[in-house]
This record gives C-alpha cells, structure tokens and sequence, in this order.
C-alpha cells in the first residue's frame, strides 16, 4: 500500500557528502566561531579563557565537596552553566573540573549528581545532589 500526504517522498533522502561536524570545523579554520546562532568566542578567545581558568584553578580541579578539595589535575575547562542553556563563555561560567567530576556533572539524579553553581568572580559552590529526577530538585528547592 502506497502512502500519501506529506509523509510519503517521491524520492529518497539524499546524504550529505560531509560528515557531521565539518562546518564547523571549516568556521574555526577560517578563526570564527565554531556555533552560529548564538554569540561565541573564537578559537584563539577561547584558549586565553582557558589559560586564566587553569591559572586560576592552580592546575587543579576546582571541585569542593564538603570542606574537600578534588585532589586531581584538571582535563579542560567546563562551562558551569551550559552555552545552550543562556550560560556566557566569561571565565566566571567555566570551572576547571578533572575527567571524573565531569563525568558526575551529567549522570542521572537518582546516582547522584554534582551541581556547580557559579557564584561569580571564578567562585562556584558544588553540592551532590541524589533525588529521583530533576524536577523532584526543584520542587524542593522551592519549599525551602
């Protein structure tokens, strides 16, 4: 049974010839950003960002967790609150953070995940937070 309506194609999809990325590659080879549609540092801004947040982190992450200090190097830069999100790539939104803190910034609530929130001036306060899901957060947040 043939389909009609704006579901059906006359003719197949066609494939890009590039691969997935490569615009964006080109953009920052030509030194501009490497997004459009949003404002956005350019490769060379972007490495002077990351050189005063690892100079300000002392090389190390930037995590503390009750009184605690992450005693690990840093990987790279992290911003706090993400570019898509409304976040900004001034050095007060981008914490230096090591591979594994990263990686318990974007697990799932009920594992138990580290909330940064940047305070500013490079300050940022780090809570680990275990609820059932992100709204379950808020919910609380607004009640206290």
């Amino acid at each position: 049974m043939k389909r009609s309506g704006p579901l059906s194609r006359a003719t197949p999809l066609r494939r890009s010839r590039r691969r997935l990325g490569m615009r964006a590659t080109e953009r920052r080879r030509a030194g501009g950003p490497s997004v459009t549609g949003r404002s956005s540092v350019s490769v060379a801004e972007w490495r002077a960002i990351k050189a005063v947040v690892w100079q300000r982190a002392g090389g190390r992450c930037e995590v503390v967790l009750e009184g605690l200090r992450c005693p690990r190097g840093v990987d790279d830069p992290e911003h706090v609150l993400a570019c898509s999100a409304g976040g900004s790539d001034d050095p007060s939104n981008v914490a230096a953070v090591c591979r594994q803190c990263h990686r318990r910034t974007e697990v799932e609530y009920a594992r138990g995940r580290l909330v940064i929130t940047p305070l500013g001036d490079g300050r940022f306060v780090c809570r680990l937070v275990v609820a059932v899901d992100k709204f379950e957060v808020r919910r609380k947040e607004l009640i206290a």
